[in-house]
């Protein structure tokens, strides 16, 4: 016998209507938890006593609408847009162009997404539009960028060994491509904390400096301590903190001098 598999709003309605017909529960109460009328409850009764779970399936489950345009046609769409004729056009006159030497009806809506999806734009769409690619197309790439160089790492640790090293946050290599223009950016957490004071009138109006340690590579904010002034006792609690949350760093850079 076939395995009958129903979605969740289908089991919820085969439960409830057996339930109501094996237990002769209440058909106002089936009609509640349902959120349909009577008139549906006897129907879905009738169903469930001639077919089963088999009449609880939806009629349309795995047919294309009728008006579902074929993986062909959105084929020749793609290829004729990327042609030398058509590619000047925006997608408005392309739609027509469409319509009118090729035969093929479709809406603005689809040619947009269609071709959105596949990376095209309109030459002629908005400036914000253009932008909002050239991130994605950043942010694309800069996670192209880790994930090559995580694969580096994995093979050039695993050498010799059985076992392939586990890549965290605290592991994860930044490209040189994406560190920052004018000095470059530490490669691994920990390996260079950044230590200064601010003052400003964080409390009650009256002047505090704020101690802070920042990792080099991942800007992340490690510890934080506020004194009256800056002084060297601030940043032995800075260093609690860290040492006692993260370990000892490699290096510590404070007012442009490098302690190892």
């Amino acid at each position: 016998m076939r395995k009958v598999t129903l979605r969740m709003n289908e089991q919820e309605k085969y439960e409830v209507i057996k339930n109501l017909v094996e237990k002769k529960g209440n058909k106002a109460i089936a009609s509640i938890k349902l959120n349909c009328s009577l008139r549906t409850i006897k129907r879905l009764i009738n169903k469930y006593k001639t077919k089963g779970k088999n009449g609880f399936i939806h009629g349309n489950r795995n047919l294309k609408p009728s008006i579902t345009i074929s993986d062909d046609i959105k084929k020749q769409i793609i290829e004729l847009y990327n042609s030398h004729e058509y590619n000047t056009s925006n997608f408005t006159h392309f739609r027509e162009l469409l319509l009118n030497n090729k035969n093929i009806k479709v809406s603005y809506s689809f040619v947009h997404k269609l071709l959105s999806k596949t990376g095209i734009s309109s030459p002629k769409c908005h400036r914000i539009t253009k932008k909002r690619k050239a991130k994605a197309e950043r942010e694309k790439q800069k996670m192209l960028n880790l994930k090559t160089t995580e694969n580096q790492l994995t093979e050039q640790t695993s050498e010799g060994s059985t076992t392939t090293p586990v890549i965290t946050e605290s592991s994860r290599i930044i490209p040189n491509s994406l560190a920052h223009p004018r000095k470059p950016r530490a490669k691994y957490f920990g390996e260079q904390i950044q230590m200064d004071a601010s003052d400003h009138r964080w409390i009650n109006d009256e002047k505090w400096h704020l101690h802070i340690a920042v990792d080099d590579s991942t800007s992340a904010i490690l510890a934080a301590y506020f004194t009256p002034e800056e002084t060297l006792i601030g940043y032995y609690h800075v260093m609690q903190q860290i040492l006692t949350k993260y370990g000892i760093p490699y290096a510590i850079k404070t007012d442009n001098r490098i302690g190892l």
